[in-house]
């Protein structure tokens, strides 16, 4: 060894042991500052706990006190209530019972010693003992007079619901202390007979109990706490001999006033705070006992001279710094331990750094060795020892755009994508195993801004600095794998695009066409070619057409615009094409790209989008003549009635008016039809049978179909039950006869066949309806031996508006209707063309088990007559009004009739007594219905309503929820049905 190496050694040795003691001292001060800072912190937090639970502990001890006097009051109030009952001062039997009464108060509360019932002279009328914790009601013999006590003198002063609180002390008897030493309180209050103030009733509550538990919940505190009156006496403490100090004879310097000074001075200065005299830290709280049984609830008001009083915790030093011992070992155990730690942690730091140091002298000399080879290569090379850089060059820089300074001593996982991290470790081991080097491979880094850079690395296993070392050569290869990912990421969105797109040469032979091109054309990739886009060529579009497009390409534009194109089947097709050139950098064309959409869907959709336009249209009339259609029809209906009423004695002529009514009353369901057609209305779902619903329907069917018509009805017996809407079901029939009655305008010998039986679903008709289930149907089919309807009519026959019928003729809505009705209901409906010339509908409805059918209500009669009852009528259609006010009037109800709602209202005001029913139209001038009855409500709540509307009835009430009391009735009403729901309203 020389002796430049020996000199080396030894100044690295130096440098350990002043490296060692630098370390150690800082750490030590700095585990020394931190533990003081600990400690205090400690500290001071403790002793916060300590104040917080002193404050706690005052607030449970003050209620303790105030629930205890609270109860011993109410205790009272009730003897002075029991007296101003019984009379104990002039009845004996009176006298008696308030004697038992204190009795119970005694044994239920031992802590009430005494209770004195004491007329307007003082003299004892009852007294009861708490004797050996047991009532003793003491003889009359044994009664005293107690007229110069200053508790009697000063209750006698009070007024009526007044109490007197004396001062906590000690009882005496005869002049003299009571031993033991017993602490009360004395409650007093007047007692009254009649407005006589008869006496006085004295409870003596005993608080030894409550003090001796004012002390046990302070035991477990570090504080001492002292119960104070308003001269600073001891009422209660942790030291016996300091109590009562201002009623034991010589005892006058137990005060602390005379103990605490300086705590005394600054207490009588605030009502709670905390005070420090000396060592010692007060906590306290003054309060006033009649405020705090102000807050209990009393019914009486408290009258008292000695009401304040002071509770006070004292911690001393010696408990402060007995409460805090165990955080003081805890601070010193840890510090010691924390010192240890840092011996052995300083010398490691100081080994470390001593090692450090050797090695960065040996890169250093193998840096120098190496660096003039490596430093001027154009790829990035590192060298690694235990998988850490020792060793970068200058274009290593570039690729992590760190310094090589700060590339040194990392780990070159690292640097290296985290799901790269396997990769890396297989290749190394490959790299032992093939004796040093491998085959090149990619890999991710994460450069020193956070973005990636993707690398392709070899490398070779050396020796560096005297030891093992791995070689690793690294090119950046980021932008050719970006332009590599760009040129894949095109050919496949070319590729999966849903548009068709070609591509040809600057001649425009086609190169390449994807998918999606022959998807909508149907030629194949070879099929087209060598071809040119002519291929595609319709007729549709002249030669000035190409000419213009070509010319548009060829001078380096885009050219846009719809065309009609031919499929290989020969069929046309909408299509929108976009062409456009490719140039080169030289400014030339080289290429043409077209993307080619084929538009028959969406030329259907607009179709479709129309036929909407149309629906909402239906709608938009539907609901705008519903209102006034249904009121037309009541008042048609209501004259009906009344019609009928007059000539009931023309057997003929009510049959016909019955037939206007019965047609009046199917205008009204045609138009609720309408609204819910044009989902405007509510379809109402029950239960029915459907066989004697049809049978009933084709009777009135028949009178509207003309005689030489034949009607076949072949109604299978069985009820046929279905979940369905019985109006809805009547329009399918209606709209499927009539038409077919229409078509038979022509015909020589016309005939309409019916036929209802069962259907049993089997695998081809599911097939046929995928959303059906195989369960049975009820299959409805009507045909006639008509025109027939042409082949190409078919697949519109159930779109809104299409009608086949002459101009006038047909509104296009009614096959709309029965194919959106038997949809509603779960069906299908099936049309087919006849061999001899006519059409057949087949309608299938999914049919329920019936538990048992339901029985139909018995119709209601106008024999239900009224008793005069008074009916509000408002509605602002007069013809409706009038017409409904005559029938209610001849079924003997007396009807106040109103044009809108303020009339109504005035109406109401003027025999709201008399008023039974109100019936209301919903829209009316200056106040609608709704808003009428919540006014009408406030001074009835329950009034019954009745609304009467021309619009769906399911919709009335819209936002407001449910009205109680209330029925709802859709114009035009049946009367009798009316008079039995106001009958069953009015009860």
């Amino acid at each position: 060894m020389s002796m430049q190496d020996t000199s080396t050694l030894s100044a690295h040795h130096a440098g350990f042991w002043r490296n060692f003691v630098m370390l150690f001292i800082s750490m030590a001060l700095t585990i020394s500052l931190l533990g003081f800072l600990f400690y205090q912190l400690e500290i001071q937090e403790e002793r916060q706990h300590i104040i917080e639970q002193d404050q706690h502990l005052h607030s449970f001890q003050q209620a303790l006190l105030t629930d205890t006097l609270a109860s011993a009051f109410r205790s009272l109030s009730f003897i002075a209530s029991q007296v101003y009952r019984h009379h104990p001062f002039s009845d004996q039997q009176g006298q008696w019972q308030i004697s038992e009464d204190s009795f119970s108060i005694l044994e239920s509360a031992p802590s009430y010693d005494q209770l004195r019932i004491l007329d307007h002279q003082g003299k004892e009328l009852i007294r009861v003992n708490q004797h050996n914790d047991a009532p003793d009601i003491v003889v009359d013999a044994a009664l005293q007079n107690k007229s110069d006590r200053y508790y009697f003198t000063e209750t006698m002063r009070l007024s009526r619901g007044q109490m007197y609180l004396s001062a906590l002390d000690l009882n005496t008897e005869h002049g003299q202390l009571e031993l033991p030493h017993k602490p009360v309180i004395r409650l007093a209050m007047p007692l009254f007979e009649g407005d006589r103030k008869a006496g006085v009733a004295v409870l003596n509550l005993n608080l030894n109990k409550t003090l001796l538990r004012f002390q046990q919940v302070a035991d477990k505190a570090a504080s001492e706490a002292y119960l104070l009156n308003q001269n600073g006496f001891f009422l209660s403490s942790p030291h016996p001999e300091w109590n009562w100090g201002f009623m034991i004879p010589g005892q006058d310097q137990q005060n602390f006033a005379v103990k605490f000074p300086h705590a005394w001075q600054q207490m009588n200065k605030k009502s709670q705070n905390q005070v420090e005299a000396g060592s010692d830290l007060f906590t306290f709280i003054s309060f006033d006992l009649l405020n705090l049984l102000d807050q209990t609830g009393l019914d009486q008001a408290i009258v008292s001279g000695h009401d304040r009083y002071i509770i006070a915790s004292r911690l001393s030093a010696a408990s402060f710094a007995q409460a805090t011992s165990r955080t003081r070992y805890s601070v010193t155990i840890t510090c010691a331990l924390l010192m240890l730690a840092s011996i052995l942690l300083a010398w490691l730091l100081a080994r470390y750094r001593l090692q450090r140091d050797l090695n960065s002298q040996a890169l250093h000399e193998s840096e120098i060795k190496y660096r003039r080879v490596v430093d001027g290569a154009f790829d990035s090379i590192v060298i690694l020892q235990d998988g850490n850089i020792v060793f970068a060059n200058a274009a290593a820089t570039k690729v992590w755009g760190n310094t090589q300074e700060e590339l040194t001593g990392k780990a070159f996982l690292e640097l290296v994508h985290p799901d790269d991290h396997a990769q890396v470790m297989n290749n190394y081991h490959l790299q032992l195993e093939n004796h040093g080097s491998n085959t090149p491979y990619i890999l991710r880094v994460i450069k020193h801004n956070g973005e990636i850079a993707w690398i392709e690395s070899a490398g070779n296993h050396i020796e560096f600095a005297g030891k093992p070392a791995d070689l690793v050569v690294l090119r950046d290869i980021t932008e050719r794998r970006h332009a590599e990912h760009q040129a894949r990421m095109l050919s496949q969105a070319v590729t999966q695009s849903g548009g068709s797109i070609l591509i040809t040469d600057h001649e425009g032979v086609i190169e390449y066409v994807n998918p999606a091109f022959s998807q909508i054309t149907g030629y194949s990739p070879d099929d087209i070619k060598g071809q040119t886009p002519r291929i595609l060529k319709s007729g549709k579009q002249d030669a000035l057409f190409y000419q213009n497009l070509w010319t548009t390409i060829s001078n380096g534009h885009v050219w846009h615009g719809k065309v009609i194109d031919r499929h290989k089947d020969g069929t046309l097709f909408p299509a929108m094409l976009t062409i456009g050139p490719i140039i080169d950098d030289n400014g030339n064309i080289t290429h043409y790209v077209g993307s080619h959409s084929d538009l028959t869907q969406l030329e259907a959709m607009e179709m479709q989008l129309s036929q909407m336009q149309k629906m909402e249209a239906v709608g938009t009339l539907a609901g705008g003549i519903a209102h006034d259609f249904n009121n037309i029809l009541a008042g048609i209906t209501g004259n009906l009635y009344l019609a009928k009423q007059r000539i009931r004695a023309i057997p003929e002529a009510v049959q016909k008016l019955d037939n206007i009514e019965s047609l009046s009353l199917r205008a009204a369901e045609m138009i609720k039809q309408l609204l819910t057609f044009a989902r405007k209305g509510h379809v109402s779902m029950k239960d029915l049978p459907l066989t004697p619903f049809i049978k009933e329907t084709l009777k009135f069917l028949r009178t509207v179909i003309p005689e030489n018509i034949e009607m076949d009805q072949n109604i299978c017996n069985d009820s046929l039950l279905v979940h369905a809407d019985s109006s809805q079901i009547h329009q399918i029939l209606v709209n499927l006869i009539t038409n077919a009655r229409d078509a038979l305008e022509e015909t020589t010998r016309p005939r309409i066949t019916i036929r209802l039986n069962t259907f049993d679903a089997n695998d081809t008709f599911v097939k046929q309806h995928p959303y059906f289930q195989m369960i049975q149907y009820a299959h409805l089919r009507i045909e006639d031996n008509g025109c027939g309807i042409p082949e190409e009519r078919i697949e519109h026959l159930f779109e809104p508006f299409f009608t086949s019928k002459e101009q006038g003729k047909g509104t296009g809505l009614g096959l709309a209707m029965v194919y959106g009705a038997v949809k509603t209901h779960q069906g299908c409906i099936e049309v087919e063309r006849l061999t001899d010339g006519g059409t057949a509908f087949d309608i299938y409805l999914p049919l329920i088990v019936p538990s048992s059918l339901p029985l139909c209500p018995a119709p209601h009669t106008a024999s239900e007559t009224a008793c005069g009852e008074t009916i509000l009528l408002a509605d602002d259609e007069q013809n409706v009004r009038e017409t409904t006010a005559e029938v209610l009037t001849e079924l003997g109800y007396t009807v106040l009739q109103a044009s809108d709602g303020e009339q109504a209202y005035t109406l109401f005001m003027a025999h709201q007594d008399e008023i039974a029913i109100a019936i209301l139209d919903i829209v009316m001038p200056h106040c609608g219905g709704l808003e009428l009855i919540s006014r009408i409500r406030v001074l009835r709540p329950a009034l019954p309503v009745i609304f009467m509307t021309g619009y769906d009835r399911e919709h009335v009430l819209g936002d407001k929820g449910q009205i109680p009391h209330c029925e709802i009735l859709t114009k035009p009403v049946q009367f009798d049905d009316l008079n039995h729901r106001i009958k069953l309203m009015i009860v």
